[in-house]
């Protein structure tokens, strides 16, 4: 990398001298004004295009060849070809500037300003245009790369937004206060339906046995039958009384208990009660205790909307008292109304005004990785600062172009012109290169982009990825024109027409 941008930083300066020296190479520069010493010659297509077929030569044969696992990529080949198709296309807008303006002749009188113009001296305005071409060919070939290129970059997250978008957590001092907050964000504008569970959690009371180091621990969760469904498969129920279910520390993985009907299905060890503080640390003063019910039974365990098992201890609020429980999590997953378009601003308001220390977090179905996600970016941004100095530079020409015209611009007013005449004049002189350009990109581009996509074996996704980069190149002609609209202004002034 660090040869790289040496060799850029040494390449940029020498090819701007060249190509200055190059293009005045006709111009003689004195203290009295400039003057062309020669007369422009017609440009010619045949070496434009062996540039272009001299790059797609270079990238045809590596067609198939790039494969994602491959440690060594013919660089040579790709750079050069790229190179050569890039400059080949930039070369060809002087041409398909000056040929398409000498076809251009019927309309509107600042339509015909603009087109004489850019008949007497296209060569200016293709000039500083050709910067589009090259940023935006690139940036279009890359965008169709990169889109295709997305699925290798994008992971499953397995959350189900189908259940749940938004998930809430927040510490309470006990399990009616926990409920509260659950209740006050199920009230909220927006909120479809809440999934909501108080969570602690328990251990087996007494000594260690053979082999322990500690006693084992297991979580539990209180909530209604629908909500506790999203944790555990669970059998229809009987009545809406309350429900139980459990995983004591020590059971095969993915097994709960379960309460149902007021009755508990029978556990392997239903006789020893389990002690229920809501933190690890243990309290001070004895420790409150809950008997799992005789009655409880094991269940298989489902992902919740997060994409997580959670073992444990299911219990409804008729099943264990709420007194039991010492400082208890409170956990909201919210289903969002698709009618109130800002829900997800209001489920988060909501969750701050409860409690300021609340987590919120968002589920998604998938997660892209975030350094693909910049590189895109970064193309779309590099591309954007680029075309951005290209309209400066048009600008400056613009402009310069005026002022060469002043007493030309007074004398149209003077006799009539109306000044939106010219206005629209100096539009359409900034949009046929642009326009032009931008044509010659999305070709380029699609073209480009096709194969390098050919290259490592990749399909086109969208072929309307070039949108953007166009949106940008028309922002840029409104830009040119506005800016230049007060210098324009100034000089169809009176006193242009003053000499001396």
């Amino acid at each position: 990398m660090t040869a790289l941008a040496a060799l850029v930083l040494a390449v940029v300066p020498v090819a701007s001298v060249v190509v200055t020296l190059f293009a005045l190479r006709g111009v003689a520069i004195e203290p009295l004004g400039v003057v062309r010493t020669s007369t422009p010659r017609r440009r010619r297509l045949w070496w434009r295009l062996l540039l272009l077929a001299a790059g797609t030569a270079f990238l045809v044969p590596l067609i198939g060849d790039i494969q994602a696992n491959q440690t060594s990529i013919d660089t040579v080949g790709v750079v050069a070809g790229t190179t050569l198709a890039l400059i080949g296309l930039t070369s060809l807008l002087p041409w398909l500037v000056e040929a398409g303006v000498k076809r251009l002749h019927a309309g509107p009188v600042a339509w015909q300003l603009a087109v004489r113009r850019l008949q007497l001296s296209s060569g200016t305005a293709a000039r500083a245009v050709s910067g589009i071409v090259v940023a935006a060919t690139g940036a279009i070939a890359l965008q169709m790369l990169f889109q295709a290129m997305e699925n290798d970059f994008t992971q499953l997250t397995g959350e189900d937004t189908t259940r749940a978008r938004i998930a809430i957590g927040a510490d309470a001092k006990d399990a009616g206060e926990a409920r509260g907050m659950i209740d006050r964000i199920g009230r909220t504008e927006g909120v479809a339906g809440v999934i909501g569970i108080v969570e602690s959690r328990v251990w087996r009371p007494g000594p260690l046995k053979g082999g322990e180091e500690f006693s084992p621990m297991a979580s539990l969760r209180i909530g209604d039958c629908a909500s506790l469904r999203e944790f555990a498969t669970l059998p229809p129920a009987r009545t809406a009384t309350s429900s139980s279910s459990s995983r004591t520390a020590g059971r095969a993985p993915g097994r709960l208990l379960r309460h149902q009907g007021g009755a508990a299905r029978r556990h392997r060890r239903p006789a020893r009660p389990a002690s229920a503080p809501g933190r690890a640390e243990a309290p001070k003063g004895p420790l409150p205790q809950w008997r799992i019910p005789a009655t409880a039974r094991t269940v298989d365990a489902r992902p919740d909307p997060t994409g997580t098992y959670q073992y444990g201890v299911l219990a409804t609020p008729k099943a264990i008292g709420a007194a039991v429980l010492d400082e208890p999590d409170s956990t909201a997953m919210v289903r969002l109304d698709p009618a109130v378009p800002d829900a997800a601003d209001l489920v988060r308001n909501a969750a701050d005004a409860i409690d300021p220390t609340s987590w919120v977090r968002e589920l998604k179905d998938t997660q892209r990785d975030a350094a693909f996600s910049s590189v895109r970016t970064g193309i779309l941004v590099g591309s954007t600062l680029t075309m951005l100095l290209v309209a400066a530079s048009l600008l400056v020409a613009t402009l310069e172009q005026l002022r060469d015209r002043k007493r030309l611009l007074s004398s149209l007013i003077a006799f009539g012109t109306r000044r939106s005449t010219l206005s629209w004049s100096v539009l359409w002189q900034t949009a046929v290169p642009i326009l032009l350009g931008l044509a010659l990109s999305v070709a380029g581009g699609l073209g480009l982009g096709v194969i390098l996509l050919e290259m490592s074996g990749q399909r086109v996704i969208d072929w309307w990825g070039f949108l953007p980069v166009v949106g940008i190149g028309l922002g840029l002609i409104a830009a040119v024109t506005l800016l230049s609209m007060p210098v324009l202004w100034r000089l169809m002034r009176a006193d242009g027409l003053r000499t001396e």
